[in-house]
C-alpha cells in the first residue's frame, strides 16, 4: 500500500516532531529518521526528545542504522543479499534452511541486524519463481537498469550503495538467472524513491510502470523492500545532510 499509494516516494519532514515513539519499529524508524535534522538543529534545545528518537532507532534499527546514519559507511551492505552464495541455499536441504531460519526469528533482532537481513534474502530467494512468473518482466529488467545512471548523478554514496550489491553478482549468470537481481534491484528502487522525496530526482523515473511491478515485490518480499528502504533513506539522510546524530557539540 505505501508503494501503491506512492507515499513510499514522499518526504515524511514535520513542523512537529514531539510524538509517541511508534509501536510498528519500521514506521517508527521513518518517522524518527524525517525529525533528525530538525532536532539536531535544536539539539541544545530538545535534549530528551533528541535522544529517546536516537535511543528508539538504535534499538530498533540497530547498529547497521545508526552508522550508516552517522557515518555513511556501506561496507556492510554486502551482507544480506543475493551473490553467488545464494545458490548455495538451494543445495542445501530445505528442511535445514527453514531450521536456521525459525531459528533466527526465535529471537527477533533490530531491523536491519545481519540476521534480519538473512531471513529476508532467503525469504526473496522462496519467492524467485512467483516473482519471475508474476511480477519480473524484460521492461522492468532494463529500466531497473537504465535509472542507475541518473541515481550516480543524483548520489555518488546511493550509487555506490548499489554497486556493492552488483559486485556480489560476479560470477553469477544473470541472463540465465534474472531472479539473482532481485536484490540489487530492490535497493535501486529504494533509492529511486527516497532520492525522489528528498528533490535529487525528479518523478519521470519512477513511473507507473515501475510502481507496479514493485508493488508485486512488496506482496511477495515485503522484509527485502522494508529493509531496503530503511537504508536508502539513512544514506540519502547523510548524503544529504551528514552526520545528523553526533553529540551535542
Amino acid at each position: 500500500m505505501l508503494i501503491r499509494s506512492e507515499l513510499v516516494n514522499r518526504n515524511y519532514r514535520s513542523s512537529v516532531t514531539l510524538n509517541e515513539l511508534h509501536a510498528d519499529p519500521w514506521f517508527g524508524c521513518v518517522v524518527e529518521m524525517s525529525d533528525l535534522p530538525s532536532l539536531y538543529r535544536r539539539r541544545h534545545e530538545v535534549p530528551r526528545e533528541r535522544a529517546e528518537t536516537l535511543g528508539y532507532l538504535s534499538d530498533k534499527g540497530g547498529e547497521l542504522l545508526i552508522e550508516l546514519l552517522g557515518s555513511g559507511k556501506t561496507e556492510a551492505l554486502h551482507e544480506g543479499c543475493f551473490g553467488r552464495n545464494v545458490f548455495v541455499l538451494s543445495s542445501m536441504p530445505e528442511d535445514q534452511v527453514e531450521a536456521i531460519v525459525r531459528e533466527l526469528k526465535l529471537v527477533p533482532g533490530p531491523l536491519l541486524h545481519s540476521d534480519t537481513r538473512f531471513t529476508a534474502t532467503y525469504e526473496a530467494f522462496r519467492q524467485r519463481n512467483e516473482w519471475m512468473r508474476t511480477g519480473w518482466s524484460a521492461s522492468f529488467a532494463a529500466q531497473t537498469s537504465f535509472v542507475l545512471e541518473p541515481i550516480r548523478r543524483a548520489s555518488a554514496l546511493a550509487y555506490e550503495a548499489i554497486k556493492i550489491r552488483s559486485d556480489r553478482l560476479q560470477g553469477v549468470d544473470t541472463t540465465e538467472h534474472p531472479w539473482a537481481l532481485m536484490s540489487l534491484q530492490s535497493l535501486t528502487l529504494a533509492f529511486l524513491a527516497r532520492l525522489e522525496a528528498h528533490g535529487r530526482l525528479s518523478g519521470q523515473y519512477l513511473n507507473s510502470g515501475l510502481l507496479m511491478a514493485w508493488t508485486r515485490f512488496a506482496q511477495l518480499c515485503p522484509r527485502m523492500v522494508a529493509t531496503d528502504l530503511l537504508i536508502a533513506e539513512a544514506l540519502t539522510l547523510y548524503d544529504l545532510r551528514g552526520d545528523v546524530i553526533g553529540a551535542p557539540a
